[in-house]
Protein backbone atom coordinates (compact mmCIF):
# COMPACT_ATOMS: atom_id res chain seq x y z
CA UNK A 1 0.00 0.00 0.00
CA UNK A 2 1.52 3.26 -1.28
CA UNK A 3 1.77 5.94 1.51
CA UNK A 4 1.86 9.82 0.99
CA UNK A 5 4.43 12.00 2.95
CA UNK A 6 4.30 15.42 2.31
CA UNK A 7 7.43 17.30 2.76
CA UNK A 8 7.63 21.35 3.28
CA UNK A 9 10.48 23.50 3.16
CA UNK A 10 10.51 26.66 4.32
CA UNK A 11 12.63 29.50 3.25
CA UNK A 12 13.13 32.33 6.12
CA UNK A 13 13.85 36.12 4.22
CA UNK A 14 14.24 37.81 7.25
CA UNK A 15 16.70 41.02 6.88
CA UNK A 16 19.29 40.95 9.16
CA UNK A 17 18.37 43.91 12.01
CA UNK A 18 20.56 46.56 13.27
CA UNK A 19 21.00 46.92 16.83
CA UNK A 20 21.95 49.98 18.51
CA UNK A 21 23.40 49.90 22.27
CA UNK A 22 24.67 52.85 24.06
CA UNK A 23 28.10 52.71 26.91
CA UNK A 24 28.19 56.19 29.10
CA UNK A 25 31.95 56.48 30.21
CA UNK A 26 31.81 58.90 32.96
CA UNK A 27 35.06 60.54 33.91
CA UNK A 28 33.97 63.08 36.05
CA UNK A 29 33.99 61.30 39.53
CA UNK A 30 30.81 62.23 40.37
CA UNK A 31 27.17 60.72 40.26
CA UNK A 32 24.95 60.72 36.84
CA UNK A 33 21.01 60.24 37.19
CA UNK A 34 20.22 56.32 36.81
CA UNK A 35 18.28 55.87 33.38
CA UNK A 36 19.55 58.93 31.75
CA UNK A 37 18.54 58.95 28.05
CA UNK A 38 20.33 59.56 25.31
CA UNK A 39 18.15 60.43 21.63
CA UNK A 40 19.77 58.56 18.47
CA UNK A 41 18.65 58.84 14.87
CA UNK A 42 18.97 55.77 12.80
CA UNK A 43 18.40 56.41 9.24
CA UNK A 44 18.51 53.19 6.95
CA UNK A 45 18.82 53.48 3.12
CA UNK A 46 15.33 55.51 2.20
CA UNK A 47 13.36 54.73 5.11
CA UNK A 48 12.19 57.06 7.71
CA UNK A 49 14.66 58.29 9.80
CA UNK A 50 13.76 56.43 13.35
CA UNK A 51 14.32 58.07 17.03
CA UNK A 52 15.66 55.16 19.90
CA UNK A 53 16.33 56.39 23.11
CA UNK A 54 19.27 54.81 24.70
CA UNK A 55 20.01 54.31 28.11
CA UNK A 56 23.49 52.82 29.69
CA UNK A 57 23.56 49.23 30.80
CA UNK A 58 20.46 48.40 29.11
CA UNK A 59 20.24 45.73 26.02
CA UNK A 60 20.65 46.73 22.39
CA UNK A 61 17.37 48.22 20.64
CA UNK A 62 16.43 46.71 17.17
CA UNK A 63 16.33 48.63 13.81
CA UNK A 64 14.68 45.61 12.03
CA UNK A 65 13.56 44.78 8.36
CA UNK A 66 17.17 46.79 7.26
CA UNK A 67 17.49 45.39 3.77
CA UNK A 68 20.40 43.64 2.47
CA UNK A 69 23.33 46.16 1.66
CA UNK A 70 21.11 49.10 2.84
CA UNK A 71 23.83 51.87 4.24
CA UNK A 72 22.96 52.99 7.68
CA UNK A 73 23.64 56.23 9.42
CA UNK A 74 22.90 57.17 13.10
CA UNK A 75 23.35 61.09 14.96
CA UNK A 76 23.34 61.25 18.60
CA UNK A 77 21.62 64.35 19.57
CA UNK A 78 23.32 66.94 21.75
CA UNK A 79 23.46 64.69 25.14
CA UNK A 80 21.42 65.94 28.32
CA UNK A 81 22.77 68.40 30.87
CA UNK A 82 25.23 66.72 33.01
CA UNK A 83 23.92 67.61 37.08
CA UNK A 84 25.69 70.70 38.40
CA UNK A 85 28.41 70.62 40.63
CA UNK A 86 29.57 66.82 38.41
CA UNK A 87 33.18 68.53 38.10
CA UNK A 88 35.28 69.95 40.79
CA UNK A 89 36.12 73.89 41.19
CA UNK A 90 37.11 75.86 38.02
CA UNK A 91 36.14 72.85 35.69
CA UNK A 92 33.31 72.18 33.26
CA UNK A 93 31.47 69.39 32.15
CA UNK A 94 31.68 68.24 28.68
CA UNK A 95 30.00 65.45 26.64
CA UNK A 96 31.86 63.73 23.47
CA UNK A 97 30.62 60.74 21.44
CA UNK A 98 32.29 58.27 19.60
CA UNK A 99 30.48 55.10 17.31
CA UNK A 100 32.02 51.87 17.54
CA UNK A 101 32.39 50.57 14.64
CA UNK A 102 31.52 53.81 12.39
CA UNK A 103 28.53 55.98 12.58
CA UNK A 104 27.99 54.54 8.84
CA UNK A 105 27.62 50.67 8.56
CA UNK A 106 26.22 48.74 5.65
CA UNK A 107 23.70 45.40 6.68
CA UNK A 108 25.08 42.76 4.49
CA UNK A 109 24.22 39.27 5.52
CA UNK A 110 24.86 39.33 9.24
CA UNK A 111 23.68 41.45 11.92
CA UNK A 112 25.52 44.63 12.79
CA UNK A 113 25.44 46.32 16.29
CA UNK A 114 26.42 50.06 16.57
CA UNK A 115 27.78 50.59 19.85
CA UNK A 116 27.09 54.70 20.86
CA UNK A 117 30.00 56.03 23.57
CA UNK A 118 29.32 58.86 25.31
CA UNK A 119 32.07 60.09 27.54
CA UNK A 120 31.64 62.80 29.66
CA UNK A 121 34.86 64.56 31.31
CA UNK A 122 35.83 67.55 33.24
CA UNK A 123 37.51 70.51 31.24
CA UNK A 124 39.38 73.61 31.48
CA UNK A 125 36.41 76.11 30.73
CA UNK A 126 37.69 78.50 27.22
CA UNK A 127 39.24 80.92 27.54
CA UNK A 128 37.69 84.01 26.80
CA UNK A 129 39.47 87.34 25.16
CA UNK A 130 38.04 90.79 25.41
CA UNK A 131 39.47 93.91 24.07
CA UNK A 132 39.60 96.84 26.43
CA UNK A 133 38.92 99.97 25.13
Amino acid sequence: MPVTVTVTNTLDCNKPPLAVAKKVVNNTGGPLPPGLGFLVTVTCGTTSPQPLTLIDGQPAQMVPNVGFNSSCSLNEAPPPPPPPQICPANLVPAWSTAYSPSSSVTIANLPVTVTVTTPLDCNKPPLAVAKKS
